[in-house]
């Protein structure tokens, strides 16, 4: 399992490595970032409804997936009441809600230092890699489904890191070895997942499903979505989400 696991959680981790790369030469414009975040939520979307759900449900465990539905909640929502500390002082945003990257930015703002708001950028990463060693032990077309997703994600978050860092006068070489370490925690996560988690079966398997989709709903609604309407949006710009939803969709029943 590990050694089918590693190597698709290094696409994700390239592609965050790409985005760097593209932000160290010319950072690309809030409305492209908000477009490629838009397509990645319905991705993500797709994949916790139309594959992992039905897997949780087919445990027949009613118990297992409301404790296990619950404990995903539960969990995102402290992790989440731990990073408001890197939230700006009341009066400086307007934001209720920081994710990874922009906390990342009103860190350094107020003098936290970048290195200790890379390490709550890593978290948020690590938590992903667990969600994609997860969808492994459900199934390989679940696991590859999340792959695309999580692509997409990690180039956003390469681009914003990246650019973070730069601006905040970081060297290229440092600002790209930043976003390669971070990278480097999903393959960690999904490694760790695959790992435990190997031969987990019945209403156990579950449970442990139904934390998944509660996590990558969180990831859907108060990350991916909070992050991409920081920009004005349009039509467009809405829409890629349902056309993200409808191509993982499709990608779904053709295979």
């Amino acid at each position: 399992m590990l050694g089918h696991v590693i190597p698709f959680a290094l696409i994700p981790a390239g592609v965050a490595l790409v985005g760097g790369i593209v932000a160290a030469v010319r950072s690309p414009s809030p409305r492209v970032r908000t477009i490629i975040q838009h397509f990645a939520a319905g991705i993500v979307a797709a994949a916790a409804a139309v594959e992992l759900l039905p897997d949780a449900i087919s445990k027949h465990s009613p118990i297992a997936l409301a404790i296990g539905f619950g404990a995903g909640t539960v969990a995102l929502l402290g992790i989440a009441k731990v990073m408001e500390r890197f939230e700006p002082e009341e009066g400086e945003d307007d934001h209720a809600h920081l994710v990874a990257s922009e906390a990342f930015a009103h860190a350094v703002q107020r003098g936290a230092g970048p290195e200790a708001m890379l390490g709550a950028v890593g978290v948020d990463v690590l938590i992903d890699g667990l969600l994609l060693g997860l969808a492994f032990v459900a199934g390989q077309k679940a696991g590859i489904l999340l792959t695309i997703g999580f692509s997409l994600e990690m180039l956003s978050l390469g681009l914003a890191t990246c650019a973070t860092c730069r601006k905040y006068r970081w060297s290229v070489i440092k600002s790209l070895a930043s976003v390669l370490g971070v990278g480097l925690l999903l393959v960690i996560g999904a490694g760790l997942a695959a790992t435990v988690l190997q031969g987990l079966s019945g209403p156990p398997l579950g449970a442990v499903l139904a934390f998944g989709v509660a996590a990558l709903l969180y990831l859907v609604t108060e990350e991916l979505l909070v992050e991409a309407h920081e920009v004005r949006e349009n039509t467009v710009t809405t829409a890629m989400f349902f056309v993200g939803f409808l191509v993982l969709l499709m990608v779904d029943v053709l295979t």
